[in-house]
């Protein structure tokens, strides 16, 4: 994929408009009385370079600058991280955005504070898979309809615990886990220390053939099962149906449980979430 840096040709674009209309209106006064024509003759020429001088000048402020393209391996499509400082202007922060059709089209995929993530963080996996490790505080990390995105940190905010959900993205109660999920962030749960908890979801393109052979690499501190069945498809810990809650409604069952490697203040904050997504708690 060749990559076109589009904001800079919006910008060319602009000041030929400018410059364009400018020249068709005074070009338009030519045949009238001099006394009519050079007075708005000149008044288009102050505001010509008022403009010029305006564009010129929000260009040259402090925002946006760009990261090289990380293409992914069929070349098709590009992350690239958008940091934005506006210095005593404005605050700062880090967006990485996932581009497609030579960069006209985009989508973010991560949103953090500034500085917290670089091009060697970005690192694709496949064509339909994008890891992105990062520092500090992360405030959005999202899939697209193409790519599976998975955030993850190089180290532990002090400020905040963090609980990776292990979960099937095409189970038929996905929308409503998510709601929950999503409900649990809204509220800023804390732990007892103070420490907001922040959840994540780690959700694989093959969720069966992960559960299997990843899940136990992956250490996640929170696993949601299709059913009750998938627990024999899991290797590398031992797992006790019994004491699983059922995060899927109360006509099936859909075994939700912690990890016993989930220990601490990562053990608190796992059973808040668990609390929080049983159906007995709906």
């Amino acid at each position: 994929m060749i990559f076109v840096e589009w904001w800079h040709v919006e910008r060319l674009c602009l000041l030929l408009l400018i410059v364009a209309i400018a020249s068709l209106f005074i070009w338009s006064l030519r045949k009238k009385h001099w006394l009519v024509r050079l007075p708005i003759q000149l008044l288009l020429g102050l505001l010509l370079c008022a403009l010029l001088f305006l564009v010129t000048l929000v260009s040259t402020l402090p925002g946006n600058s760009y990261s090289a393209p990380v293409y992914s391996p069929n070349g098709k499509m590009a992350a690239r991280i958008v940091e934005y400082n506006a210095s005593g202007l404005g605050g700062a922060d880090d967006t990485v955005k996932l581009f497609t059709a030579h960069g006209f089209s985009s989508d973010v995929v991560f949103f953090g504070e500034f500085n917290s993530v670089k091009a060697k963080n970005i690192q694709w996996k496949s064509d339909s898979e994008l890891e992105i490790s990062y520092e500090g505080t992360p405030y959005q990390c999202t899939s697209t309809r193409r790519v599976k995105v998975r955030c993850w940190s190089t180290q532990q905010d002090s400020r905040m615990v963090i609980v990776r959900v292990y979960r099937d993205r095409e189970a038929d109660f996905a929308h409503e886990l998510d709601r929950e999920l999503y409900s649990f962030a809204n509220a800023h749960q804390t732990t007892g220390s103070g420490k907001w908890i922040w959840v994540a979801t780690v959700e694989p393109f093959h969720y069966a053939e992960e559960l299997g052979g990843k899940v136990a690499m992956i250490k996640p501190q929170l696993i949601v099962l299709d059913r009750a069945s998938d627990v024999s498809l899991i290797r590398g810990m031992d797992v006790n149906p019994t004491q699983a809650i059922n995060a899927c409604g109360p006509n099936r069952l859909c075994p939700a449980f912690i990890p016993s490697w989930v220990s601490g203040e990562e053990l608190e904050a796992a059973k808040q979430v668990l609390a929080a997504i049983a159906t007995s708690s709906r």
